[in-house]
């Protein structure tokens, strides 16, 4: 398999998991649950495909979250959350 297209197909399984668990815990209205299994997730994604697949999915997922309404109302705590994202793939 190519493997431009392997990283492509990985980062957008552990995106599409990533905004999954969001969407259904944020009927639980737990934010430590949410938030422990988002950071699983970027921890999978760093460990697996790498600082480039973790940072996409740590930076993008956010957006998608505010866009299906299961994120921060203001866009700007959504930046907020992205970086804070980005910082932990990075660490």
């Amino acid at each position: 398999m190519n493997r431009k297209a392997h990283w492509i197909t990985q980062t957008a399984v552990l995106l599409a998991m990533l905004v999954a668990v969001q969407g259904l815990t944020s009927a639980l209205g737990n934010q430590f649950v949410t938030g422990t299994l988002v950071n699983l997730i970027l921890i999978v994604a760093v460990s697996l495909g790498g600082i480039s697949s973790g940072l996409t999915i740590a930076i993008v997922s956010p957006f998608f979250a505010r866009i299906f309404g299961i994120g921060p109302v203001f866009w700007q705590i959504t930046l907020c959350v992205a970086l804070g994202n980005a910082v932990l793939v990075l660490i």
